[in-house]
């Protein structure tokens, strides 16, 4: 039984994952793609978003940008300077495997090829059915 479980390994569910395994739970994640998985995405994030963590995101990072382009259709063209901190660009399977491992190391346990296929509130607990396997989670 494991105190939280945590439907998707993208950036949202690997950050949970990490945060309640670093603080002592027991934290079990499912996903449903093969890890790592490809995710196609503009890959840019805002580097605030370090303040949430206590470990260097410089392995996951592609690239720094201070300019961006916009378009719609490649047409309606806006071209900023950023006035404040750059973006990092990063490639989405990097990424999110980053994350995962990060939460794999706090002793989130994880789980790939699992799609979950039902979430059922029984009285000894959570019970999470997914491709492979059933889990239960405390309430």
């Amino acid at each position: 039984m494991f105190e939280c479980i945590i439907v998707g390994g993208g950036p949202a569910g690997s950050s949970a994952a990490y945060h309640l395994a670093k603080s002592g739970r027991t934290v079990l994640l499912l996903e449903a793609a093969a890890l790592p998985r490809y995710k196609p995405c503009s890959g840019a994030v805002s580097p605030s978003v370090a303040q949430w963590f206590d470990f260097d995101f410089t392995p996951a990072i592609d690239s720094q940008l201070r300019r961006v382009r916009y378009t719609w259709k490649l047409g309606d063209e806006i071209d900023a300077q950023l006035e404040t901190e750059s973006i990092w660009t990063v490639q989405r399977d990097v990424f999110d495997q980053f994350l995962i491992e990060q939460a794999e190391a706090k002793g989130a346990q994880i789980k790939d090829r699992m799609a979950v296929t039902g979430i059922e509130l029984t009285p000894d607990g959570w019970q999470i059915s997914a491709v492979g396997g059933t889990f239960w989670g405390s309430t």
